[in-house]
């Protein structure tokens, strides 16, 4: 199944400023259009997955800030996206992820039917879950490691069928999680969109 291209070592260096050519930049670039079976990815298993989650500490509840991040908008034309879920998205503003060295989980949670609770084996096992556009279906993926941090790697069929890239990457001083979402279409059509969130504080 051939998905189109994923994004260029400079779009995503745009998003990871101070990276530029590092590795992270240079797998990026190298990702040949393919299914999840053929991507260049650094996949984990069971011995390396101590050191994959010492080196990505995204463990914790992190809170969007709307006008750091991207807009949405290309992002669920491209999918059609009903006007009712368009308006709900906004309600999803918090993220929780646990890593740990068996799998990694990301929850987010509004209630109801716009919950997305996903977990991925690090041991690179393909996982089905629901479709993230709640329409009827699943979706197939799994997680792997690189250089900026985890990556999460899904691809669904039709209607509308495509790929999505979530990369989590998280500051020096472990404050502020980036997610960088890379969303390829069968229909040839792309977008890509950056997702700020501070660690949420204990109340």
């Amino acid at each position: 199944m051939h998905f189109g291209r994923v994004a260029s070592e400079h779009s995503f260096s745009r998003w990871f400023p101070g990276r530029q050519q590092s590795g992270a930049s240079k797998l990026q670039a190298s990702l040949k259009p393919a299914s999840m079976s053929t991507s260049k990815l650094y996949s984990i298993d069971a011995a390396s997955s101590a050191t994959a989650v010492q080196n990505a500490s995204v463990t914790g509840k992190w809170k969007k800030i709307a006008s750091r991040s991207d807009d949405m908008k290309e992002a669920c034309d491209i999918v059609e996206l009903s006007w009712l879920l368009r308006k709900a998205l906004r309600l999803l503003d918090t993220l929780e992820v646990n890593n740990s060295p068996e799998r990694f989980e990301t929850k987010i949670k509004a209630g109801g039917i716009m919950d997305v609770v996903e977990r991925y084996s690090w041991s690179g096992d393909i996982t089905e879950h629901k479709r993230r556009d709640k329409r009827r279906g699943i979706h197939r993926g799994r997680v792997s490691l690189t250089e900026s941090g985890p990556q999460i790697s899904v691809e669904w069929d039709d209607p509308f069928g495509g790929r999505c890239l979530d990369t989590f990457q998280v500051s020096d001083d472990n404050q502020t999680l980036t997610q960088l979402t890379e969303m390829t279409m069968q229909s040839g059509k792309t977008c890509m969109y950056r997702t700020v969130e501070p660690m949420e504080r204990e109340r």
